[in-house]
């Protein structure tokens, strides 16, 4: 089942660098969790990123975020895209296929993990029919055959379901009707605004729209980011278990994204095993450096030459105390003939 093309427009958003500036693009998009698209165009010159759950994603050494202040013109275009099982933006805003064993709590997985604002369509075999609500990753309402539930028991009845259909289709955040937002990732001051991207702050200060003079035109960016590879997170951002299109119930993928909630709910406490939503806004990615992982490796090595050292010596010790068993063994046989 696909929306209409009319509909689309909805999933899309486009303007100009000069009426939108580059810091109330970049806030929207977290405000409204954008996972999608962001591409920035002036003339032959282009930038894009891939954001998912508000935040903007990128591989070591690409300059996307640095680079965003420096855009003062030009076009830009926004464009909503829901992820895959593993994790990857899909060309489209919604997932259907067949219920499973374990379907329902991958559902659930993918849009807390994306901070989706969505809705699950659910359609039994039998002929019983549901619906989930999700308002930025968090299951805010269902209704079970015509019934309103909960969103923690609805969970637990809708477990059972693994025959029938599904669909998850996102909400449009650039239609008629006014998006969900949550708070920008860090109080903003003056003329700057926060980006997520691997920085090294270590070089000063960044020059921000505003605070000083900018070129007029942008610098040609670093190769366009691509969809990045999972493996947490996050993630999430952010790891996990690895997971395949035919096997969605394991969900994972290989981006940088830091791991998010397996489920959060809205006015209702979380089901056992799992973590209560956050009350506050989400914090930045952090980066590493290849030094500290050099760092970190060779402090692992350490360790790990320390313990078996460590067991070396308690296996001599061992086989010296047996030998001298032994040997006292033998001696009191001898002198006992």
């Amino acid at each position: 089942m696909s929306l209409a093309s009319s509909a689309l427009g909805a999933y899309r958003w486009t303007g100009s660098l000069k009426e939108t500036s580059i810091r109330q693009l970049y806030e929207r998009c977290q405000r409204i969790r954008l996972t999608g698209n962001l591409r920035l165009q002036q003339g032959d010159q282009s930038l894009d990123l891939t954001w998912i759950g508000g935040e903007p994603i990128e591989n070591e050494g690409d300059q996307g975020t640095r680079s965003l202040p420096l855009w003062t013109n030009g076009e830009f275009v926004v464009e909503q895209r829901i992820p895959d099982w593993k994790g990857r933006l899909t060309q489209g805003v919604e997932l259907s296929g067949s219920l499973r064993a374990g379907q329902i709590t991958a559902i659930y997985k993918l849009c807390a993990d994306n901070q989706l604002s969505s809705d699950v369509e659910l359609l039994r075999t039998s002929g019983e029919t549901a619906q989930v609500r999700f308002t930025l990753g968090k299951a805010e309402s269902a209704i079970i055959a015509g019934q309103p539930e909960s969103a923690i028991a609805a969970m637990s009845k809708l477990n059972g379901w693994v025959e029938g259909t599904f669909r998850v289709v996102m909400r449009p955040a650039f239609g008629d009707e006014k998006a969900a937002e949550a708070p920008v990732f860090k109080a903003q001051t003056g003329a700057q605004f926060d980006v997520t991207g691997a920085a090294d702050i270590s070089k000063g200060n960044v020059d921000w729209p505003g605070s000083g003079p900018t070129p007029s035109s942008p610098p040609r960016a670093a190769a366009p980011t691509s969809n990045p590879p999972r493996s947490a997170g996050a993630g999430s951002n952010p790891p996990k278990p690895s997971s395949s299109s035919s096997n969605p119930a394991v969900s994972n993928s290989s981006s940088a994204i830091p791991p998010r909630l397996a489920q959060t709910l809205i006015k209702a406490p979380a089901p056992a095993g799992l973590m209560p939503p956050s009350s506050g806004p989400t914090m930045p990615m952090s980066s590493i450096t290849k030094e500290q992982l050099a760092d970190a490796k060779a402090a692992d090595a350490k360790l790990a030459d320390a313990k078996a050292a460590k067991s070396n010596s308690m296996l001599m010790i061992v086989s010296v105390v047996v030998i001298m068993l032994c040997l006292g063994g033998i001696a009191a046989a001898f002198f006992l003939r």
